[in-house]
């Protein structure tokens, strides 16, 4: 496998571009929140991480902690895994960001929560992978999602060695969105194909 370091994927400019499509891909989250809850839903802290797989331990947390993961694959030309990771706390800040209910009040997750935290992870998928077509001028697709519970290590590995390997290199992009008031963090991961990388790497950002 070729590495990052010989191709010069990993330069300050391939950065900049994805954190460009990392924000304007959060923004659009945003708007479609707003449309989805009928409310304005805003996002801040955006953030996004380049890493290798070595270093995700580093970042994630304790793998004992009770989690909830949203599983969706990247299909046609620009193809990978993403995973929004969510403590049991966080997945339900976000889901009563969503549905309206107290967070203190719902201690576990119920079908209407699940079913929209796979939305939400199918609309963020969704605009990523957009964002990344207007960079690269190929095309992507959202796989329906899967919403799992479990520690938030299994969730890890499930996602790491589900369809097998693909890249040593990963993106975490972490963000909060923001609903009257209320706040909710959110872990949003993509493990990509190499050549999706390049294909980033090698197309400038088309605005």
């Amino acid at each position: 496998m070729t590495s990052f370091t010989r191709l010069s994927i990993w330069d300050l400019r391939t950065q900049a571009t994805i954190q460009e499509m990392t924000s304007r891909s959060m923004a659009q989250g945003a708007a479609a929140l707003t449309l989805m809850v009928g409310q304005p839903v805003s996002v801040k802290n955006i953030g996004v991480t380049c890493l290798q797989l070595s270093e995700l331990t580093e970042i994630l947390p304790d793998p004992q902690v009770k989690a909830v993961g949203v599983f969706i694959a990247a299909e046609g030309d620009l193809r990978g895994r993403f995973l929004l990771l969510l403590s049991h706390g966080e997945a339900l800040a976000l889901a009563s960001l969503m549905v309206g209910f107290a967070p203190g009040g719902a201690p576990d997750l119920d079908r209407l929560a699940r079913s929209a935290l796979g939305e939400v992870g199918n609309q963020l998928s969704a605009l990523f992978l957009n964002s990344a077509a207007q960079t690269t001028r190929r095309s992507g697709r959202p796989s329906p999602p899967a919403v799992l519970e479990d520690m938030a290590g299994a969730l890890v590995d499930l996602w790491l060695t589900a369809g097998g390997r693909l890249e040593d290199y990963l993106l975490i992009i972490e963000a909060m969105f923001v609903r009257a008031g209320q706040e909710a963090d959110l872990h949003f991961l993509f493990l990509p194909e190499y050549a999706t990388l390049r294909a980033i790497a090698r197309n400038e950002l088309r605005c």
